[in-house]
């Protein structure tokens, strides 16, 4: 049995995860011939030596050219993680004596606004056109995979006026719960110097664009916006948070933005 173990897991090409986790990718593995049995006895044989080998988690990623898997691995005890475009991840948690680890997948919606202001201190304000509120906002929008909260909020700025601007600051984040999806809602507000001041506005998405005192906003917006709120705040003293690039200490060839107040 030992022996029919070992060539079942070698059938299995895969890639060892932090955590003692194993992804099995199937969009790299040829699997469209192995159907049925052959399947069931490459699981039994992988599964048993993953146990036995002290793994925690078993990940299969599954192509929609491949989803006649789909019903085996479920057999097997395999649960949906998540799908993103034509790709599902599916994973099995094997310890029997404690309950899984792994966290769920996008637990958070991440969104940026733009506070641009000018030289002569006025900001940069739209109303959208499909909006839930009417009055005056801040442009922005969700974040990218990868972005930085000044990259995100640059690059919304720009598609939604035209203005080009540089991130200088973060000056507050709010964090909100059961939003899209379900999810929890981080929306963050940067700080942004304009390096121009033409407007020429996305008008699928923007009704009005303009550059307003920061009094006109405070006069036509709920107090009980996060905006609102945050404006009446640097009226009476600084919010700004430097942001500080460093390197990974965990994973050596990356960096992170670490945030606080110098």
């Amino acid at each position: 049995i030992r022996l029919m173990q070992r060539i079942f897991t070698r059938r299995f090409s895969f890639q060892k995860l932090p955590h003692r986790g194993v992804l099995v990718d199937f969009s790299k593995n040829d699997a469209s011939s192995t159907v049925g049995s052959q399947f069931e006895e490459k699981m039994r044989g992988f599964e048993a030596r993953c146990t036995e080998e002290g793994t925690q988690s078993i990940w299969f990623k599954v192509p929609m050219t491949q989803g006649h898997l789909l019903p085996i691995l479920a057999n097997h005890g395999f649960k949906y993680h998540h799908a993103e475009g034509d790709t599902a991840m599916l994973l099995k948690w094997l310890p029997k004596d404690r309950p899984s680890l792994v966290p769920p997948y996008a637990s958070h919606v991440v969104g940026v606004g733009g506070l641009v202001l000018n030289s002569k201190g006025e900001m940069l304000a739209v109303k959208e056109r499909n909006g839930v509120i009417s009055t005056w906002k801040l442009p922005g929008g969700l974040a990218d995979v990868g972005e930085d909260f000044g990259e995100t909020a640059r690059r919304e700025v720009k598609e939604e006026t035209g203005v080009d601007c540089e991130f200088e600051a973060l000056i507050g984040f709010r964090h909100q719960h059961n939003m899209t999806w379900a999810r929890s809602d981080i929306y963050a507000v940067c700080r942004m110097r304009a390096l121009d001041v033409r407007v020429k506005m996305d008008t699928r998405e923007i009704a009005a664009c303009a550059w307003i005192t920061i009094d006109e906003f405070l006069q036509t917006t709920n107090p009980l916006g996060m905006v609102h709120v945050l404006l009446k705040q640097m009226q009476k003293h600084p919010l700004d948070i430097a942001q500080h690039t460093l390197s990974s200490i965990v994973y050596k060839d990356r960096t992170y933005q670490l945030y606080y107040r110098e």
